[in-house]
């Protein structure tokens, strides 16, 4: 697993990218997730719409661990759909609760398909910002906890 890191701007998707097509990895990035199966399906076409749609705050993690496979693509689509015209507007339309059910949704299936592949022995670049990384680090440390 190569980890492709930096800031917005920096490069991160060219290089996940050119490594994905000459080297044959697997590429997996949060945004590209959430733009492929959440804001197109839904009828969005700009990321930065979609990320005042998902959780903040460390409450948001420790239930992600519980609840993670509680819901599906679907229903957060339904949640961005039903919400459509504040999100649009760049209002933080989206309760907190439904936050959460869409970054249950995004986050579980990208780590699951991530953990499939990396058991599977497939080589992955997985690109992201310092953020992140932060965000795997604490998962890391939450799910020994619960375990």
């Amino acid at each position: 697993m190569l980890l492709v890191e930096g800031t917005s701007g920096s490069g991160k998707t060219l290089v996940s990218r050119y490594i994905e097509e000459t080297l044959g990895f697997e590429r997996y990035a949060i945004d590209g997730w959430l733009m492929k199966y959440l804001a197109r399906p839904a009828g969005f076409t700009s990321l930065g719409q979609m990320f005042p749609t998902l959780p903040r705050g460390e409450d948001f993690w420790q239930e992600f661990l519980k609840r993670r496979a509680c819901y599906d693509w679907e229903d957060a689509r339904d949640i961005l759909r039903r919400y459509e015209q504040g999100i649009r507007r760049r209002e933080d339309a989206v309760p907190e609760s439904e936050k959460k059910i869409i970054g249950y949704v995004l986050f579980g299936n990208y780590m699951q398909a991530l953990d499939r592949s990396l058991r599977e022995k497939r080589d992955v670049v997985q690109e992201g910002g310092p953020k992140m990384r932060r965000i795997f680090f604490r998962l890391n440390q939450l799910q020994k906890t619960h375990t």
